[in-house]
Formats: structure tokens, sequence, C-alpha cells
């Protein structure tokens, strides 16, 4: 007989999850009195006491440091709580489509993400998942067969064939090898783990890649069997898969940043490809571009901001674009002018449970179809993180091919004079350009 101990705590204010859950540093979680044991119960408070002793939990995480600290305080906390069954990654490690993947597969309840207990194989059934989805003999073809491609792949190493060599840090490590847990150009300069990098440095951006995924989408096994039902792109993305859905007489569906409003289309039936800007050959890139054009894309985030610097600043971002008078206006900036066709706040309905998400990012939508984005996270590790998108689609193919910060320049500027980011945060330059 399991002893269950009452233990009075304080509630935590700052536990707000955002699209990608509570971030914080580790110090907090290891600092703060019961800070992570308050947020876990708060997790499992969520599911119905009468659902508990008949469900199962998924945790995993990607072997960041304090994870296994975590899943212990989890499994104490879960047991407590009359959970019938935990499924644990072998070693705590299950990346989130896997997760995902066996929250479907068993009909869980839910899962635990640390981006008589049960350990799986954390690979095996995303695998099994996969091979129905790809045509793995191509790709195996394509890594080792006898015209095979030379290829670097980062902790993909599995069963294609590919020689050893060609795979690197797999070791899980706790502080990811000294390297940034959330790679782009800034903080990968050796290689990203979503990045496709092709011909001389050339790379993708995800934005580009989701599109010419969907404009190639029926050349994928899965989807051959079960058609396709839908696209959809998160709002800050660029609009380069729009321009494919049009084409294809494809339903398009633009959500808030955030996967669960994917879930709700796809276990709906109603979406079978989807993405967002957050990370990655060449010749593949410039065909799709002569075809749809190119969204010249890119996100700056200013990481670590002052929160109330950041609030005053979007408050007037706010009042500027309700003023009557902003629509219709023109801003130019270089050779370039752009003129005010709409200004909003982004909200969404889904189109499944009907529920409305409301405050989703600051629109401001040119005439020509050019988009600039702010939105604020209050996800990252310390203070507030303010994202500005900025999206211009070009169809002229002697400018396609030019370099995307230049092309996108005169917007950036427009944003930052109309936003007076720099004014009112005092941060001179973004921490990343992605």
């Amino acid at each position: 007989m399991v002893k269950i101990t009452v233990i009075k705590t304080k509630p935590y204010t700052d536990q707000k999850p955002g699209t990608s859950g509570l971030r914080k540093r580790v110090t907090v979680f290891q600092q703060n009195q019961h800070y992570a044991e308050n947020f876990i119960q708060s997790i499992i408070s969520t599911i119905d006491p009468a659902q508990r002793q008949g469900g199962t939990l998924v945790v995993g995480g990607d072997g960041r440091f304090f994870m296994k600290d975590a899943i212990q305080l989890i499994i104490q906390i879960a047991a407590a709580n009359g959970i019938g069954k935990l499924v644990i990654g072998q070693n705590g490690i299950m990346s989130t489509p896997a997760v995902s993947c066996v929250i479907r597969k068993m009909k869980a309840i839910g899962g635990i993400i640390l981006t008589a207990i049960e350990i799986v194989d954390s690979v095996e059934s995303y695998a099994e998942m996969l091979r129905d989805i790809f045509d793995f003999a191509a790709l195996k073809e394509l890594l080792s067969g006898p015209n095979h491609i030379n290829v670097r792949l980062d902790a993909m190493h599995g069963e294609l064939g590919s020689p050893a060599n060609s795979a690197v840090n797999c070791v899980p490590s706790e502080d990811f090898g000294g390297h940034h847990p959330d790679p782009n150009l800034t903080y990968a300069a050796d290689l990203d783990r979503n990045m496709v990098l092709g011909k001389h440095g050339f790379f993708v951006n995800p934005s580009d890649s989701v599109a010419v995924i969907g404009a190639n989408i029926t050349s994928i096994p899965y989807f051959q069997k079960t058609g396709v039902k839908g696209l959809a792109r998160s709002m800050p993305t660029s609009g380069a898969l729009d321009s494919v859905a049009k084409a294809l007489k494809m339903p398009l569906y633009e959500t808030p940043t955030g996967w669960k409003f994917f879930g709700n289309l796809m276990d709906a039936g109603k979406l079978s490809l989807c993405g967002e800007e957050s990370f990655g050959t060449e010749d593949i890139m410039k065909d799709h571009w002569q075809k749809f054009g190119r969204n010249f894309f890119t996100r700056y985030d200013y990481e670590e901001v002052d929160s109330d610097a950041a609030n005053k600043m979007i408050d007037h971002l706010q009042t500027t674009m309700s003023d009557k008078a902003f629509v219709g206006q023109k801003f130019s900036s270089g050779d370039k002018t752009y003129q005010v066709e709409k200004a909003d706040n982004f909200e969404y309905t889904d189109p499944v449970d009907g529920s409305v998400s409301k405050g989703q990012g600051l629109r401001i939508i040119f005439s020509d179809g050019s988009r600039i984005i702010f939105r604020l996270s209050g996800t990252g590790s310390a203070g507030a993180t303010i994202r500005l998108y900025i999206d211009s689609y070009e169809k002229d193919s002697q400018k396609i091919y030019q370099d995307p910060q230049v092309m996108l320049a005169p917007l950036v500027d427009i944003a930052l004079r109309i936003s007076q980011l720099q004014e009112k945060t005092g941060r001179t330059a973004p921490t990343v350009i992605t």
C-alpha cells in the first residue's frame, strides 16, 4: 500500500502556458518551492477524476537537463492522483510528434512532454507510422543505392541504410552539447534539426518547405491512399502555401500559432498537411518559385524584452492601427511604397468546435498582399519575446532569386517605424533573424 502525502503549497501566478507550454529556466523549477509539483498537479487536475483510473498518460522529453527529475515527480504525482497507467519513453526520451503518435495509438487521455509504469520504444510506433506515410524503399535507394547521394543527418540515422558516419549528435545530452535547443540560421552554424541544406549551403525556410510538399503531395504514398482533405498554415507563416492551395483548388485554413488548432482540423477529417514557421533543394525551390511565385519571408525575434516595455509597444501599435485614417495610409522606404488595406488583431473561429481565439497577432496587410505581423509571446524562459514577421509576395521571375533580407528591408524599416519598437523597448537589433 503506497502512502499518499498531502502537501500544502502556494500558487504561482506566472504559470501561464503558451502555445509551447510553460517555458521557464530550469533554475525556476529547481529553486522555487514545489514549482514543478504545482504545475504537474495543475495539468492532472484538468482530467476528470472519473477518467483517471482507466486512463493512460504518455510522458517523454528531449533529454534536456532536469528532465529525469521532472519525470520522477510526474510518476509520483500521477500515482497519487490515481492515474491508471503511465507510458514513458525509454530513458525518458520521446520526441513531440512521437508522443502525439503514441497518444493516438493508445487512445491515451493526454501526455506531458518535457521539450506499474510501462517503458516503450521511443521510436518504433512513430517509425511504423512514417513507413505508412512515406516511400521508404525510394528513400533507401536515394540514400544507399548504387547512385546514392551523400548526406549529413543530425541524429536521424536509422533504417534507411545511410552510412553510420553520416549521422551526428546521436547521443542525447542534457545541455544539447552546448548548442541552442531551438536551432535556426542564427544558432545552427553546423546543422539544423529541421533545416534542409542543399548545394552550396542553400537553405529552405519552413514556409517554403510546406508549400513544396503541398505542391507535390500526391507523390506521397499515404496521400495516394487517403486523398488530400485540406491544407493549413499558422497565421504568421508566409502565404507560400496559399498560392499552392489556390492553384490546386484545395481548402486552406489559416489558424493561430499552436499545433492544437491543426490537431482539431486533422481529427475532424478536414486537414492533410500543415506547417508553421518554426524550422529548412535548390533546383526544386527554383522550379517551385517559377510556377507559384515566391513569398519572401523573415522573422525577427526580440528575446527577453522587459515585459512592461513590450506591452507598451503593443498598446501603442494597437492604438495606431485602430485610427480610422490608418487604413488607406501609404508608407514608403527606399524605392518601395505600400498602402494599408487592412489592419486587425487576428481572430480565429475553429470550424470544428466553434471556439474563438482572440488576440492572436497584430496584422497590417498591404494592397499588394505584403504583410507585417507582430506577436507578443510570454512563453520564453525570461521576460517577453516580440516576434516580427515580414511577408512579401513576388511573382516577377527576374526578382525571385534576390536576397530575402534585401527584398524585405523596406518592409522591416516601415514595421519598426510604425511600431516604434526600438524607441519603446530600447532594442536596436533582434536577437535572432530567421
